[in-house]
């Protein structure tokens, strides 16, 4: 367990600032919703369907409010994943694996990275069968659900290997110029990725 000092003082104050101001903002919009998510426009009322727009701010009350859950999870675990010592307890476990070039990165990254996917998967399911079907939006299966979680995990793995391939190719071999280089190429890969999938 991390012993506390000033500066995990300073980060968990902000950390907890950031949690609450999007807690706030969260009430904040969906009180406007639900206050005025059912009001159509006058200029509008001859175009917009005023029991589809009901279905729909309904919809998206439900929706934000499983997505706040699923943020304050998600902060939830990183704070337990920062302060509890799995990093140093996972760091050790692995060390010994010796799979080449830099041991301890590649499957640390990799186990980190599916862990709290995986931890993620049941907010995705009750958005999508749960929130999704009630309201008549689901036109998914289970299993086409697999099938996109299955290529969704593949991406990532491809993409996340080649960066992680990159950025570590440059930190042991890349001397002194290591850092620059580290630094350009991460610049790099966030633009190809944000070009490639904006959403």
């Amino acid at each position: 367990m991390i012993q506390l000092n000033p500066l995990l003082v300073t980060f968990l104050v902000m950390f907890a600032g950031r949690s609450a101001i999007q807690v706030v903002l969260h009430q904040v919009n969906t009180s406007f919703l639900r206050r005025e998510g059912e009001r159509v426009p006058d200029v509008f009322k001859d175009i917009v369907d005023r029991g589809k727009l009901k279905t729909i701010s309904a919809y998206t009350l439900d929706s934000a409010r499983v997505g706040m859950v699923s943020t304050l999870f998600n902060q939830a675990v990183l704070l337990v994943i920062l302060l509890s010592g799995i990093l140093p307890w996972l760091t050790e476990t692995i060390r010994p694996w010796d799979l080449g070039g830099s041991p301890v990165a590649w499957p640390f990254f990799a186990i980190l990275s599916f862990a709290t996917h995986l931890l993620g998967l049941p907010f995705n399911l009750y958005d999508t069968f749960v929130i999704e079907e009630r309201y008549g939006f689901n036109t998914m299966t289970f299993r086409m659900w697999v099938s996109d979680l299955a290529k969704e995990l593949a991406l990532s793995a491809v993409l996340g290997g080649l960066v992680l391939w990159g950025l570590l190719t440059l930190v042991v071999r890349g001397g002194p110029s290591g850092g620059s280089g580290h630094g350009s190429f991460w610049a790099s890969s966030n633009c190809c990725c944000s070009g490639c999938f904006p959403l």
